[in-house]
């Protein structure tokens, strides 16, 4: 929750911050929404019994040494310049909840 991300924060010395919402709240997570909607194969779950998924909540989370290592290495790729536009998503599930969410 809010508690962990904060305690988070502070034990990273504010390299990595969590920031929480839902689709139906901010334009950033309706797009991730989006993205792992097109992305879900309903015949993958199809012996499980699921046609379909919702997208509940989306955590953006920063990190900063990260960010810098990812642009330092495009840097070397020696783009022409269309970096400027450039988005990336790294989706992790859950792993507490994998189960109970392939039931839901």
């Amino acid at each position: 929750g809010i508690i962990g991300g904060l305690r988070t924060e502070l034990q990273s010395g504010g390299n990595l911050r969590m920031e929480p919402s839902s689709p139906a709240r901010e334009p950033w997570a309706k797009q991730i929404q989006d993205l792992v909607r097109a992305r879900f194969k309903a015949e993958d779950f199809a012996r499980y019994g699921i046609m379909d998924i919702k997208v509940q909540q989306v955590t953006r989370v920063h990190n900063r040494s990260l960010r810098i290592r990812f642009e330092e290495l495009i840097d070397r790729l020696e783009l022409d310049g269309s970096t400027q536009q450039l988005e990336y998503l790294f989706y992790v599930p859950d792993p507490k909840n994998t189960a109970q969410d392939l039931r839901a």
